[in-house]
């Protein structure tokens, strides 16, 4: 299975995203916001997964409302690169 991990995940973006010619200090700073953005999410995962707070319901809204959040961002992000 392909991008199963973190690492996996960074190489894709930064081939497929990152500029070719980006520089050593862009590239850290971009690997660790990418790091910290999957970090977030994991915090995120495991509070929803280990909470009893949390029914099927609520985790599944959660998970749903992230899913938007990123959507509206990268639709933003278009809109504003047009």
């Amino acid at each position: 299975m392909s991008e199963m991990t973190i690492q996996e995940n960074w190489e894709g973006y930064r081939k497929d995203i990152v500029h070719p010619e980006a520089g050593p200090e862009q590239l850290q700073e971009t690997k660790m916001a990418f790091y910290g953005g999957a970090s977030s999410i994991l915090d995120i995962l495991l509070a929803i997964s280990d909470d009893d707070e949390y029914t099927d319901d609520a985790a599944l809204a959660i998970l749903e409302s992230l899913k938007e959040e990123a959507r509206a961002f990268a639709d933003k992000l278009e809109r504003e690169n047009r």
